[in-house]
This record gives structure tokens, sequence and C-alpha cells, in this order.
């Protein structure tokens, strides 16, 4: 009789179902796969936006506008906007990406500041303002002995109204 209900209360061991534990560890693989894929690195596209900043990005800018400064950038990324910036003395790269979709990128661009602009006699890094405040920008500026020192690359984070915030990467030309 004990034997009995013991052998009622326990579960039978289940049945090692191939097709089930292939179904199980495909659905496992895909979820880790689509969880690491939101995490993109950009480092390689500034490098690539850096090596271009060299000839004022003449590689990857489309035929210029009469009526705007601005026009669209042949490298573009998966968020934002890539857009070149003729001006009489300079020429700009501009990747304006959305606030919402910039937290990652924001912690990627900080990384990749210390990495290319850490020398402290080749560049002097200058922020300015908050998030607190509604903005924040940080300027890298190139050190030459004998010129003025010229801005070379620059971030904006700037909150705005509700929707219409923006993290705004600035690569100047030479």
């Amino acid at each position: 009789m004990i034997y009995f209900a013991r052998h009622i209360t326990t579960p039978k061991p289940k049945t090692n179902n191939p097709m089930k534990r292939w179904i199980l560890t495909l659905l496992f693989a895909l979820g880790f796969t689509l969880s690491h894929s939101q995490q993109k690195n950009y480092k390689p596209l500034l490098d690539t936006f850096l090596l271009h900043a060299q000839d004022n990005f003449k590689e990857i800018a489309t035929e210029a506008n009469d009526t705007s400064v601005f026009s669209p950038s042949k490298l573009q990324a998966d968020i934002g906007n890539v857009k070149i910036a003729r001006y009489p003395n300079v020429t700009t790269l501009n990747w304006i990406i959305p606030l919402k979709q910039s937290v990652d990128i924001q912690d990627m661009v900080k990384t990749f500041i210390k990495e290319h602009f850490s020398d402290t006699i080749h560049f002097k890094i200058v922020t300015d303002g908050t998030k607190k405040e509604g903005y924040k920008t940080t300027n890298i500026y190139e050190l030459k002995d004998d010129e003025k020192p010229l801005v070379i690359f620059r971030t904006i984070l700037y909150k705005g109204e509700k929707n219409n915030g923006n993290f705004t990467i600035t690569i100047y030309g030479k």
C-alpha cells in the first residue's frame, strides 16, 4: 500500500524528446542573440568618421545643396542622422541621435574619448553644463605648439522639451 501511494505521488521522469530540447535550445539562443544585438558597437563607425575628417569628408559627402549648409553623408548609422555641414572656414560631420536612443552611445562615446584623446600633451577636454541644466557639451581641442587650440571633436547633450532632445556628435574636418 505504501508503495502504491508513493508511486502515484512521485511524478514520472519526463522522456527525453530531442525535438523539444532542440526547440528550447534554439529559442534560448535566439533570445540571447536578440538581447545582445541591441547593444551595437559604434566605435568602428567613429573611427571611420575620424579618418574621413583628414580630407574634410570629401569621400563621404554628397553633392552640396545651394540652399543649405547641410548635405547627407554617404555613411549613415542605423540610429539618428549623419549630415555633412560646409561652412566658409570648416567642414563638419554631425551625427544627431534622438535622446531616447542615445543612452548606450553616450557611454560608448565617453570611452571613445578616453581612448583617443586622453593624451594631455596633444589634446584638451573641456566640458560645460550638466544634465540637470538640460545640456552638456564636451569639446576636445587639439593643441599645437605655435597655433591656437582647435576644436576637433564635440558632443552636445540637449534635453529640450519632452520628445525633441538629442545627443549630437560633431567631428571637425582638417
